[in-house]
């Protein structure tokens, strides 16, 4: 476990080694963000732990960016601020913060709550262990929950979307956007007709392709329709999925600098093989580039030759140059091609480092394959920093429990785990709270054929925020229970 600390003070990474205590992990500050960036890319830590008020350290850039990068997209981050501001926390959340914990005049979470929530976002993906065990205290709230995502290509009739929501096919959930505020559309509304059927482009984990609809959906079509046509220079089409599985960081960053010249592709990168059979899940890459160093993981390159029996997948392995004093070194070489040849044959395999030409040729063949009569409708893509791109989910749900540290939802609107939502509630207000809070979900169950509960945590939460919440299930201790 790698985890950076970016702080100019001593206090935070006091804290946060102390609260990890026995925990196994790697902690390294960094009082200089300048210092720290290189090391990112280098190291590629599971999380960045940021003090938000500091000033030097520009941390809704530094989330963007790396939220944003090839390789470093899966990092998590973990703010601590003293700005208890909601929007503030709402921001921090959308452009990609896992947790916001309040941090004010030495007043810091308890190591407990720091700890699990630390240990959860290391193991969430990969794990059923079970976080935050508290008791649970019924409430009763019928709440409007807003959760957000991306809009990718745009139609007059169908929208392609990302989102954690777990939308299963026919589902509808009513949506917010900049485009169908500008537009002046009122009610628009998905309808889920296609779940994963291709790669993902933002971090969600789920896409979806759905039919639109509004109030007056046959006019609101056309003034999409209208839209598209009046834009199509902003479109970003990237209909070739790129993943890199690259352990040189020097290398990476010349990748990274070389793929940013063309915008028909999308990149993905990782620094080793792990997990390959969920990362072939998760992207449905059309070009899989390895470095060679990484094909002795024969389990994971036998995903790949798995994955590739069922899917349109093409695979090349490189070499980077190296300097060596063993014998027989360009023997050995390609004996490793002939191996690698012989193993996967559906692949290309280079002994040498891969020239842009080489890629830009793949790409433009594998272009030329997926043209089909889709391609011909009068579409529009939008990408990563558009704000048309910008999607917010809106569904009814009923509160149902509050914990010490969150709530339990039902809803009839699947969610998986690192769902982030908001919604309002007198409960709140009434104990001095903000009306509306924010929360993550940590695991959901399927109660019977119609509803679904979300366990969440509170996000943002000081101190102070947490005795109100202790104040609310006093209450509730004091009324009497139905028999």
């Amino acid at each position: 476990m790698n985890i950076f600390v970016l702080d100019m003070g001593p206090e935070l990474f006091w804290y946060i080694g102390n609260a990890l205590g026995d925990i196994e992990h790697k902690l390294t500050h960094f009082t200089d963000f300048h210092l720290a960036e290189p090391k990112i890319h280098n190291d590629i830590p599971e999380i960045i732990i940021i003090n938000a008020d500091d000033k030097n350290i520009p941390c809704f850039d530094l989330i963007n960016k790396i939220r944003n990068h090839a390789f470093l997209r899966n990092i998590s981050f973990v703010v601590f601020t003293a700005n208890s501001d909601f929007e503030f926390k709402r921001k921090l959340v959308v452009q990609g913060a896992a947790q916001v914990f309040i941090w004010n005049q030495g007043i810091a979470p308890p190591f407990k709550q720091f700890k699990e929530t630390i240990l959860w976002l290391l193991e969430y993906k990969h794990s059923d262990k079970i976080f935050f065990e508290t008791r649970p205290y019924p409430i009763e709230d019928q709440i409007i929950a807003t959760t957000w995502g991306r809009l990718g290509y745009l139609t007059e009739h169908h929208l392609t979307i990302e989102s954690n929501l777990d939308l299963q096919i026919g589902q509808k959930v009513q949506i917010s956007s900049p485009l169908f505020e500008e537009l002046n559309i009122s009610q628009p509304t998905f309808n889920c007709q296609k779940k994963n059927h291709i790669g993902k482009y933002y971090q969600y984990q789920h896409i979806y392709e759905g039919a639109f609809s509004s109030k007056h959906t046959e006019d609101d079509q056309k003034k999409i329709r209208q839209f598209i046509q009046n834009n199509g220079s902003i479109s970003k089409n990237k209909n070739i999925k790129i993943v890199f599985f690259e352990p040189t960081a020097d290398y990476r960053s010349e990748i990274v600098k070389t793929f940013k010249a063309d915008s028909s592709y999308c990149l993905r990168g990782y620094k080793n093989l792990q997990s390959m059979s969920k990362i072939l899940d998760y992207h449905r890459p059309d070009l899989l580039l390895v470095n060679r160093t990484l094909v002795q993981d024969k389990v994971q390159m036998d995903a790949i030759k798995k994955y590739q029996q069922q899917n349109k997948v093409s695979l090349i392995t490189y070499a980077l140059p190296v300097t060596s004093n063993v014998e027989n070194f360009n023997e050995i070489e390609m004996a490793l091609t002939q191996e690698l040849k012989k193993n996967y044959p559906f692949a290309m395999h280079i002994n040498q480092k891969l020239t842009f030409e080489v890629i830009e040729k793949m790409i433009s063949m594998l272009s030329h394959k997926k043209e089909s009569g889709d391609h011909q409708l009068l579409s529009l893509a939008f990408n990563k920093h558009s704000v048309y791109s910008r999607l917010a989910f809106h569904f009814e749900a009923k509160m149902t429990h509050i914990y010490d540290d969150g709530v339990e939802i039902l809803s009839e609107i699947p969610m998986g785990p690192f769902c982030a939502l908001d919604f309002s509630s007198l409960h709140f207000s009434h104990a001095q709270l903000k009306r509306i809070q924010l929360f993550r979900t940590i695991r959901s169950k399927k109660v019977n054929a119609q509803l679904f509960s979300h366990r969440t945590i509170f996000i943002g939460h000081s101190q102070s925020d947490q005795k109100k919440v202790q104040n609310i299930i006093e209450d509730l201790e004091k009324v009497p229970q139905k028999i």
